[in-house]
């Protein structure tokens, strides 16, 4: 094999293949790896908006509930929906924030609010999650408490057939 001066290297085209090659799958592997993240991403939103309708749901069809119950009644149907084992703790991991006897109005701005919980009022869960794969986002927008995910339901209290 004879030496090949520079200017004449810069010319040669063995080996260009090679390197388009190279560039354009390094190209297509970061943006298939964006696009996936992207899709874990729509679909712990959804797992968790999912969440807490369940919870929300059963603290609204949960008649006489005492305030003190209420966490213990969401973090049950959380882990239910989500496919949790008993020894998740919700406490640790989300941030579950529940509004019970809400007025209709007061979702809109209007006052009223009745911790008793009677029919035809609202119950709001709202789910704040972070760190780890819950929240891939945070590369972006940090992990502070302003800037974690945040899932919100609200189901209305209706009154039992019969009682």
């Amino acid at each position: 094999m004879e030496p090949v001066s520079l200017p004449a290297f810069w010319r040669g085209r063995r080996g260009s293949v090679a390197v388009e090659t190279a560039i354009a799958v390094a190209l297509l592997v970061i943006a298939f790896a964006g696009v996936m993240q992207i899709v874990h991403s729509v679909w712990v939103s959804d797992r968790m908006d999912r969440a807490a309708r369940s919870a929300a749901r059963a603290i609204a069809f949960t008649p006489g509930a005492e305030a003190a119950s209420l966490p213990g009644l969401a973090c049950a149907a959380i882990r239910k929906e989500l496919d949790l084992g008993e020894a998740f703790d919700c406490g640790t991991t989300l941030s579950v924030t529940i509004e019970n006897g809400l007025a209709p109005g007061s979702l809109a701005g209007e006052a009223g609010s009745d911790p008793g919980g009677t029919a035809g009022e609202l119950v709001r869960v709202r789910i704040a999650w972070s760190g780890g794969p819950w929240n891939p986002g945070m590369l972006v927008s940090g992990d502070d408490a302003d800037s974690r995910p945040v899932a919100t339901a609200i189901a209305r209290r209706e009154p039992i057939e019969g009682r």
